[in-house]
């Protein structure tokens, strides 16, 4: 999903990256910027529980994104919320259990909501 809001201009378009796609070495996803540096982003999700663990190689990735579904399955809802941190290490200084909410005030995070019905189908 990240692969593909990246590469439709919806999610961490203030750095100007392009070219998300999967990463094949180290990182979920590697995205590419203006002057050719390719960007390791590590991606989190949650339900409900809104709950996550943080290792080493999220902290040291370029770009932190949690993708947070909360109730999107239950309830046949089609909004999620992503959360972007840009240097992780400089907000998370050791791995550690996370909740969203101690996330957002630790991490200071760019919010996005997307709604998934419009995104993905087209």
């Amino acid at each position: 999903m990240v692969v593909i809001l990246g590469n439709q201009g919806l999610l961490l378009n203030e750095l100007n990256l392009h070219n998300f796609q999967l990463s094949e070495e180290n990182g979920d996803v590697v995205a590419t910027s203006n002057n050719m540096q390719k960007l390791k982003i590590e991606v989190k999700a949650t339900g409900n529980s809104a709950f996550q663990f943080f290792g080493d190689k999220d902290i040291e990735s370029d770009i932190l994104v949690w993708v947070h579904f909360d109730n999107c399955f239950k309830e046949s809802s089609s909004e999620v919320k992503i959360f972007t941190v840009i240097n992780p290490k400089l907000k998370f200084e050791k791995p550690q259990k996370i909740t969203l909410s101690k996330f957002k005030d630790l991490g200071s995070p760019t919010e996005t909501v997307i709604n998934l019905d419009s995104v993905l189908v087209s």
